[in-house]
């Protein structure tokens, strides 16, 4: 697929950030705001009201996803971005992600 990328103006920073675009878009559709969202992840959301560890938004091959103690959970596409601040949201699909996990050990 396609690739942004982005030189660091600060000396300190290493290298240049790269980020794919999603899946069905063109670099003909990707607009400067949407270009640096992408530039942005892994991004940090905000703690985890149970234990206080950093809960970040992340993109892989297979689209959006949340991470947390070890646990990735799939952000579906029917939840918009904006949702994620919400640590509700994220809580709750980290919760179903390991129900999913502890369903499939049990077997």
């Amino acid at each position: 697929g396609s690739l942004l990328g982005a030189a660091e103006v600060d000396k300190a920073a290493k290298g240049v950030r790269r980020a794919s675009l999603p899946k069905g878009s063109s670099v003909k559709e990707v607009d400067l705001d949407q270009a640096l969202a992408l530039l942005t992840l892994p991004r940090r959301l905000g703690a985890h009201p149970d234990d206080g560890g950093d809960i970040e938004l992340c993109a892989g091959p297979f689209g959006h996803y949340i991470r947390h103690d070890g646990v990735n959970a799939s952000v579906p596409k029917k939840v918009a971005l904006e949702e994620l601040e919400d640590m509700g949201v994220c809580v709750e699909l980290l919760r179903k992600k390991l129900e999913r996990l502890a369903t499939r050990a049990a077997r």
